[in-house]
């Protein structure tokens, strides 16, 4: 049995493996609706950190970070519930009918959106979206069922600014940097309860990845998410960063996504 309690589908993994992308974006465009600019909490393109250990409605944790899949071929990839509880297809940041989609590699990076509206103004998209499946130059990574990647957002703004009202109002527009902290499985929860940001470090812990634990991570953890390696069904030696919010059970195994898309 994986350490994770969870396999994905062996078709994730071939030619046109699954990836994920990451990025920071102001707080306000990641939890609000009716934003005069790009409304990201309803756009299925992209997840937000937060996670239920059941179909209900997930509890809130806004953080700034967003990760969207990408992944080729027909009805392939993963899904995640809203905050209705309803389950929603992800879409690909390359599907033509996303705001993500360029036309060509002369528009940048491709499947990188390079730029996006806030409030009344236009600033380039600082962070990303960063594929994760990068995280190394050579090494593969993740190496193991278990691997862990832990994400938080720092305190550093990288762009934008509040410009009239309060802080994560409509007119703050600040985006900041992204801090990743990463260990083998085997000393996973040492460093969970080692990072600073945690708000509660003895509630925060990760000794399993059951989902009531996983939750309670995520709800205690003061903002923090991860992703976790996840093996291959049809080869356990074959591992891919998955959401930490991945829905192990048997109806659905580890390609559902428990998480709000508003937070």
């Amino acid at each position: 049995m994986p350490a994770t309690g969870a396999t994905l589908p062996s078709d994730y993994f071939d030619g046109n493996p699954v990836q994920w992308w990451i990025t920071s974006m102001p707080p306000y465009y990641c939890q609000n609706s009716g934003a005069p600019g790009m409304d990201f909490s309803t756009d299925s393109s992209w997840g937000g950190v937060s996670i239920s250990a059941t179909v209900a409605t997930p509890t809130q944790f806004t953080t700034g970070v967003k990760y969207a899949p990408q992944f080729g071929g027909v009805n392939k990839g993963p899904r995640y519930v809203d905050n209705t509880g309803a389950d929603q297809n992800c879409k690909s940041i390359d599907d033509p009918s996303t705001q993500w989609y360029q036309a060509s590699a002369a528009d940048g990076d491709w499947a990188l959106q390079t730029s996006y509206e806030v409030s009344t103004a236009r600033y380039d998209l600082p962070f990303g979206p960063y594929q994760l499946n990068l995280t190394t130059d050579s090494t593969p990574y993740p190496a193991a069922d278990g691997d862990i990647i832990v994400i938080t957002t720092g305190s550093t703004v990288i762009a934008g600014a509040i410009n009239e009202g309060p802080a994560y109002s409509a007119n703050d527009t600040r985006a900041f940097n992204l801090i990743f902290y990463s260990t083998g499985s085997a000393n996973v929860n040492d460093l969970v309860t080692s990072i600073p940001e945690n708000a509660s470090p003895s509630t925060a812990t990760l000794p399993n990845y059951n989902a009531s634990t996983r939750e309670s991570f995520v709800g205690n953890s003061g903002g923090l998410f991860a992703f976790v390696a996840i093996p291959n069904d049809a080869n356990s030696s074959q591992v891919m960063w998955w959401p930490i919010s991945y829905d192990g059970s048997a109806a659905f195994n580890a390609f559902r996504v428990i998480s709000r898309n508003d937070s």
